[in-house]
């Protein structure tokens, strides 16, 4: 009894390691696939695409590419709600996007599904914060490019341009959110 018992275990053990190791193996390629798909529907707008992709990312890649690129799904998710018309879903996923990063533009994609929902003050809030947080950020990365050029001086550029862009993004925000009456 002990032995049959034992050769199930083993059997088992052995079925579910070649299984656990081919999935391990062609897991990430689809992963890996996954995000050019969902930057080329991002870049096309194509809202169906990015949908799919940021579905099945989400369903089964957020193990492969951490935090990030999760946040990242939830929030072109909640792009894609918010572009049918549907802000109160789509503030979920971002509120989803903001809980597992800490980037300033899922705070903007809040910001603009709370405009479309007509709750102005906590889309000004949600923007106060993406613009505190990518000040904070751009002095920090011009503190850290001081320290520590010229060694890694492209990134920082990079990472500048990027957060003054996020800056312009909040300013454009901003203009969508009607003056108080």
């Amino acid at each position: 009894m002990i032995s049959k018992t034992f050769t199930s275990i083993m059997v088992f053990v052995l079925l579910c390691s070649t299984a656990c190791s081919r999935e391990a193996i062609e897991f990430p390629q689809a992963c890996v696939e996954n995000k050019p798909k969902r930057d080329a529907a991002l870049k096309a707008k194509d809202w169906n695409a990015l949908e799919v992709a940021a579905v099945k990312f989400i369903e089964g890649c957020d193990k492969a590419y951490g935090d990030e690129e999760f946040a990242k799904a939830h929030a072109e998710l909640s792009l894609v709600l918010r572009h049918r018309n549907d802000p109160k879903n789509a503030a979920e996923f971002a509120d989803r996007a903001i809980h597992s990063s800490k980037e300033p533009d899922f705070h903007i994609e809040k910001a603009r599904c709370l405009i479309q929902l007509n709750k102005l003050e906590e889309a000004r809030l949600e923007l106060d914060v993406a613009e505190l947080m990518s000040t904070l950020a751009l002095k920090n990365n011009e503190l850290r490019k001081i320290a520590w050029a010229p060694r890694e001086a492209p990134d920082y550029d990079k990472k500048r341009l990027n957060y003054e862009s996020i800056l312009e993004s909040i300013k454009e925000a901003r203009m969508q959110i009607p003056a108080a009456k």
